[in-house]
C-alpha cells in the first residue's frame, strides 16, 4: 500500500510539471514584444541658458552705450554745424564791409 501511494503522489507531480510545461504562456502576464530601437543625435546649444541671458543683456548694454555715443555725436554735430554757419554768416558779413571800404578799382 506504501507502494502504490508513493507511485500515485510521483504520478500527480509529474503530471502537474508536464502540464505547467506543456501551457507556458497561461501562467502570468504575456510578454510584449521589444519596441524597437532608435538612436537620435540631438545637438546641445553651444552655451547654456543662462550664459545666453547673461549675452542678452550685455548686448543690450552694449547698444544702449551705442545710442548714447550717437546722441553725444548728433549733439555735437549740430552745435558743430551752428557753430560754422555763425561764423560763415560773420565772414560774408566782414567781406561785405571790407568791399564797402575798399576803394573802388575801376574808377582808375
Amino acid at each position: 500500500m506504501l507502494l502504490t501511494i508513493i507511485m500515485t503522489l510521483c504520478g500527480l507531480c509529474t503530471s502537474s510539471v508536464t502540464g505547467a510545461t506543456e501551457f507556458p504562456g497561461v501562467v502570468g502576464d504575456p510578454v510584449p514584444p521589444q519596441y524597437p530601437t532608435v538612436e537620435l543625435h540631438i545637438p546641445e546649444p553651444l552655451q547654456s541658458a543662462y550664459q545666453s541671458t547673461w549675452r542678452a543683456a550685455d548686448e543690450k548694454h552694449k547698444e544702449e552705450q551705442l545710442d548714447f555715443v550717437r546722441g553725444k555725436l548728433r549733439a555735437q554735430r549740430a552745435s558743430l554745424l551752428g557753430s560754422v554757419d555763425t561764423l560763415t554768416t560773420q565772414l560774408e558779413g566782414l567781406e561785405h564791409e571790407v568791399e564797402i571800404m575798399q576803394p573802388s578799382t575801376r574808377r582808375l
